[in-house]
């Protein structure tokens, strides 16, 4: 259970897997009406989490 999130960017090893995670778990948050917080490094996964939405 989590009441909101804050989203930050960054590189790791499995940077792929990661990402998806990272997608999945922020578009699962805006389903489900919580706050989203995100950094300046974090906004290229808002924004494909959107894409996500419309699609």
């Amino acid at each position: 259970m989590y009441d909101s999130i804050y989203v930050v960017g960054g590189t790791t090893a499995n940077q792929e897997k990661i990402q998806q995670d990272i997608l999945n778990f922020v578009y699962e948050t805006y389903k489900h009406y919580k706050p989203i917080g995100v950094a300046t490094t974090g906004q290229s996964y808002i924004h494909a989490s959107h894409q996500k939405i419309i699609t």
